[in-house]
C-alpha cells in the first residue's frame, strides 16, 4: 500500500492573525462513494493553519468536499 485516501467535508473556515484555520470532518453518508468512506472511515477530523502568503489559503472553501491523500514519509 503506498497512499490512504480519505474524504473530508470543510465545515468552517476562520481568519486568525496571519491566516485562516481550516476545519474539516470525515465525509458519511449512505450512497455512492460516501457510504464507501464512511464504512472505512467512519470519524474523523482535521484542523490546519494555513498561513497568508501562500497560495493554498485561498484554496479551501466552506461545504466541499476534499480528498486527503496520506502518503508515509520514506527515510
Amino acid at each position: 500500500m503506498n497512499k490512504v485516501r480519505a474524504k473530508f467535508h470543510c465545515t468552517k473556515i476562520e481568519d486568525f492573525d496571519g491566516g485562516k484555520t481550516v476545519k474539516m470532518i470525515a465525509v458519511v453518508g449512505e450512497a455512492g462513494e460516501d457510504a464507501e468512506f464512511q464504512k472505512y472511515t467512519p470519524a474523523g477530523s482535521l484542523e490546519m493553519q494555513i498561513s497568508d502568503d501562500t497560495p493554498a489559503v485561498h484554496y479551501f472553501e466552506s461545504e466541499k468536499d476534499y480528498y486527503i491523500d496520506i502518503t508515509k514519509v520514506q527515510i
